[in-house]
């Protein structure tokens, strides 16, 4: 980078970048916006958000003494903390095309400026108000997408309780629709946990360890087919799906310094290959634990007398109890 034009110890500009899609329209536009800087001879400091992580956190003195910042992203983010700085929000690809426009509006004091009432230096310094927001939001979104299954597989055994004592196939019929939606709630499950945790390419990954997780395949059964599966249920997705997602960041990471030109061969070859293998082997690994672990609670939950369909009943309860208090605490918060 060239040296900066005036003493200051601090950049002239700072840039945040974020994607949804995959890191690579992040890092690239981070790129191409230092680039741009190294051309007009400013110094300049980038933050980008990757799936799971804040790369190169911008501190509470950078904000203040900055010129302006420059905002790159497709998904929503933080921006109380710059109040009071002229921000100049775009699309990664906006800043991928033309990055000279943008640092030249900030050089320019041509962008607009942010709400004035900012946050204290120690929330700022930490990232507290960064990591609680994106953590909150995550569990959001995925309370969101799991719920439908929750409330239609829950309802759908409750409405077979009506029909228990009938002659009619309703009872079946309800039954057998309310079991199969828990069914795949396993797998939506830990496919969306690897999601929010890596973005669309822990999808794969963490179907296929709700898979295994359902299926309860393990090492034991490795050894000796004639052995009885049994599921590790809701708590092996869970598992596995935050597993998927991190073995996804790791590979992420790991192919990183890959070429653009790579991407496709990057999504579609090395992370769906490396990744079931991997997430595969931890599955197979921790499926001798938790399979025994879920069929002791089910054990626990026949023997209170528990069936399927008073269980099913417990589980819409909470999760209307749930509905009804998060978005108190959203709005609580701010969010």
């Amino acid at each position: 980078m060239a040296n900066d034009v005036k003493t200051s110890i601090y950049p002239d500009i700072l840039i945040l970048c974020a994607s949804t899609k995959d890191s690579d329209n992040a890092l690239k536009a981070a790129e191409v916006l230092n680039k741009a800087a190294e051309k007009a001879k400013v110094s300049l400091k980038s933050e980008i958000h990757l799936s799971g992580e804040i790369r190169g956190h911008l501190s509470y003195e950078e904000i203040r003494e900055c010129k302006g910042i420059i905002v790159a992203t497709d998904t929503s983010v933080v921006m109380k903390r710059f109040a009071g700085k002229q921000v100049l929000v775009t699309t990664t690809s906006k800043a991928i095309s033309d990055p000279d426009e943008l640092i030249r509006t900030i050089l320019n004091n041509e962008a607009p400026l942010t709400e004035t009432i900012g946050h204290s230096k120690k929330e700022i310094l930490s990232g507290k108000e960064i990591r609680e927001d994106d953590v909150l939001v995550k569990v959001m979104n995925s309370l969101g997408r799991i719920f439908p299954f929750l409330v239609g597989g829950a309802i759908m055994q409750v409405l077979a309780l009506l029909f228990r004592d009938s002659d009619l196939p309703l009872y079946l019929f309800f039954l057998t629709v309310g079991q199969s939606v828990f069914e795949m709630l396993t797998l939506i499950l830990a496919a969306y946990i690897a999601y929010t945790i890596a973005g669309t390419s822990g999808l794969m990954i963490g179907f296929v360890g709700g898979i295994i997780a359902k299926e309860g395949y393990s090492l034991t059964w490795l050894n000796d087919q004639n052995t009885v599966l049994f599921s590790s249920g809701l708590l092996g997705s869970l598992i596995a799906g935050v597993c998927a997602g991190y073995i996804t960041v790791f590979l992420q990471k790991l192919c990183s310094r890959m070429p653009s030109s790579l991407t496709m061969i990057r999504i579609n070859l090395i992370y769906p290959i490396i990744g079931i293998l991997m997430i595969s082997t931890v599955m197979f690994f921790l499926n001798n634990f938790l399979s025994d672990l879920n069929r002791s609670f089910t054990g626990f939950v026949e023997t209170i007398g528990l069936n399927d369909q008073l269980l099913a009943l417990i589980i819409l309860l909470l999760v209307l109890v749930i509905s009804l208090v998060i978005p108190k605490i959203i709005k609580d918060r701010n969010i």
